[in-house]
């Protein structure tokens, strides 16, 4: 969301990859189904995702990595106050190796997008 309007992109499979190593792109947060089947592979999905999620607080300045490829990770709602106390989420990328994106990189930066 953004503001009161929903953001949309072209619909992808939520869960992708071979069968011996599947892959979930996302569980939860701003996830739409498509179809009455999907909704209830949504809801399924969800529901094994809680049953095994581990709840962290973290302390100011603390910070929880999280390999994207291995776990799946969401943040609780909270009302912000927009005084400099309210959380924030810095995201940072790490890639062993970028070889495989080069033809994404910004010509004349150290920038990819």
């Amino acid at each position: 969301m953004a503001g009161d309007a929903d953001v949309l992109f072209d619909p992808v499979p939520m869960i992708k990859g071979p069968a011996g190593f599947p892959e979930i792109s996302s569980a939860a947060n701003g996830v739409h189904s498509l179809s009455p089947v999907a909704e209830t592979s949504l809801a399924l999905l969800q529901t094994a995702c809680r049953a095994v999620a581990h709840e962290f607080k973290l302390r100011s300045g603390r910070a929880l990595p999280t390999n994207n490829r291995k776990g799946l990770h969401a943040r609780s709602r909270f009302v912000g106050h927009y005084d400099g106390q309210d959380r924030w989420l810095q995201r940072t990328y790490v890639r062993r190796s970028q070889w495989q994106i080069r033809y994404r990189a910004i010509p004349g930066t150290r920038r990819i997008h």
